[in-house]
């Protein structure tokens, strides 16, 4: 939980920031890289079941154009 928290400040702080001197990463890149963390924060903690991405990858599929 603690973690989780952490990732959440940190991204947060990075997109609200803008631009760092020493770290080159925009609005976008900040939230992709929050997102990452915090998606493999929750994988690691077995948090999606396996039927859940089936059926996300084929309802995206199916209803993709």
């Amino acid at each position: 939980m603690t973690l989780g928290l952490a990732i959440f400040a940190a991204t947060y702080n990075l997109v609200a920031v803008q631009r760092l001197p020493f770290l080159r990463l925009n609005r976008p890149a900040a939230s992709l890289l929050g997102l990452m963390l915090i998606v493999g924060y929750l994988e690691v903690g077995r948090f999606f079941p396996e039927r859940l991405l089936l059926g996300v990858v084929v309802g995206g599929g199916l209803l993709s154009p």
